[in-house]
């Protein structure tokens, strides 16, 4: 199972729990549960010239990518400066990543590219790695 789907399940939990806490409280009315929206930032295409969060998010998720299953192996070779500007670095390591994971070898983040970033395998060998995959995946995957 992904780290993104026992994610997406510990969440609904969360919030089963929560509804149900609330509802024995203080008699609230249950809603039925609508989908969740996606993140802003992969309702987006980026490229080099770009650059805010969502840039940031990228750079660190492709620098924790592990889609091989092979342990002490990001799909880039090594993680790239999470600055927020999509410079040439970050073109490249977002071709190489494409090409390793099938998908056109383009440069431009976009919804396939998105989905294997949020979906894929993860190498953080560091804290700070941990750190940054942790709040890229919960900014601009879900």
């Amino acid at each position: 199972m992904s780290i993104a789907r026992i994610r997406r399940k510990v969440a609904l939990l969360v919030a089963g729990v929560a509804l149900a806490s609330a509802a024995l409280a203080g008699g609230v009315a249950a809603e039925p549960a609508q989908a969740a929206p996606q993140a802003a930032c992969r309702q987006y295409n980026y490229s080099q010239g770009g650059n805010g969060d969502c840039v940031k998010a990228i750079q660190a998720l492709i620098s924790t990518s592990n889609h091989s299953g092979t342990p002490g192996r990001i799909d880039i070779g090594a993680p790239i400066t999470r600055d927020g500007s999509f410079g040439p670095a970050t073109r490249n390591a977002v071709v190489r990543f494409q090409s390793y994971n099938g998908l056109t070898a383009d440069g431009i983040v976009g919804a396939n590219t998105w989905y294997k970033l949020c979906n894929g395998g993860v190498y953080a060998p560091t804290q700070s790695l941990i750190n940054d995959y942790n709040w890229a995946f919960s900014y601009a995957c879900y």
